[in-house]
Parts: structure tokens; sequence; C-alpha cells
């Protein structure tokens, strides 16, 4: 069976950037426009880049798709913190898996 899902817009959760119909693969999302804190007028997000002890930044979603939940779980956290350009060169590895990234400019990747 086929499942269609949609994938929020971080900018406008009422709405979807996207849908896809998947079939026997795996889809998790990170992002950082549902768990967060305000401090000062400013959003940090739940996930931090374990090298600066800081929210990640650049993207504010990360979609992964693939054959294992659990993998596909991984990369879409990891490649938040990596951000685009060195977690599409991580993500190309692993020609199982693909991924749509939404930056914090409203780009989708």
């Amino acid at each position: 069976k086929e499942w269609t899902i949609g994938i929020t817009n971080p900018f406008d959760t009422d709405k979807f950037v996207k849908t896809f119909s998947l079939k026997r693969e795996a889809v998790t999302t990170s992002g950082n426009y549902e768990k967060f804190t305000e401090l000062n007028g400013k959003r940090y997000s739940h996930i931090i880049n374990p090298i600066t002890g800081y929210p990640e930044t650049g993207l504010v979603s990360v979609t992964v798709f693939g054959p294992s939940a659990e993998m596909a779980n991984g990369f879409s956290t990891s490649l938040i913190v990596l951000g685009k350009d060195a977690g599409l060169q991580l993500i190309n590895k692993y020609p199982a898996y693909s991924c749509l990234m939404i930056t914090d400019k409203g780009k989708v990747f």
C-alpha cells in the first residue's frame, strides 16, 4: 500500500512544502520549528551542535527518506547540524537515502 505524506512548512505549519507517495520506505524529519525556546526575542533550537555547544543554524527542517527508519532518523538530525553543504556531501555517500532540506531563508533543496 502507498502512503502519502506531507512535509510541513516550518514557516506556516498549517501547510505542506511538498507531498510524497511512499511504499516500503521510511521517512523522518528533524527541525527547529516545534521544539525551541525564546530568549530576548531570539529563538533557540533543541538541536545542539556538539562542536560549538550552541543550537544549529542555517537549516530549519531536514527530511530523510530511506530503507531504515533508524538510519533516516540519525541522518535527519546529523544533516541539520552539519548544514546544507556538508549535509548533502554526507547523504550523497548513501545512495539508498535522499533528503529534503529547508533553509532558514525558506529555500528548499
